[in-house]
């Protein structure tokens, strides 16, 4: 891993290439990802892009699957300011 992941509980919205957005639980997250439980499953590699509160869509690929949950990498990394601010709107308290 690229960085530490922070754990936490919240939702996030996730939309599949040429697919109607849907609502996620998200279990971690950190500049470079975040785990995700799939209602919708996606194929290994496949690009998505995850909506967090208070910033655009990220762009990420699917980069390991366990069943429903799985991991994504963003294609860019958060910057840690923009990561701790997310972290504070989706409630985590760990940051």
């Amino acid at each position: 891993r690229k960085a530490g992941r922070i754990p936490l509980a919240a939702k996030v919205h996730v939309r599949r290439y040429g697919k109607l957005s849907y609502d996620v639980r998200i279990f971690d997250l950190s500049t470079h990802g975040c785990k995700l439980e799939f209602v919708d499953l996606p194929t290994h590699d496949e690009k998505l892009w995850i909506k967090l509160p208070g910033i655009e869509s990220l762009e990420a690929q699917v980069c390991w699957l366990d069943g429903h949950t799985g991991g994504a990498q963003f294609v860019r990394a958060l910057h840690p300011a923009v990561l701790s601010l997310l972290l504070t709107k989706l409630g985590c308290t760990t940051a």
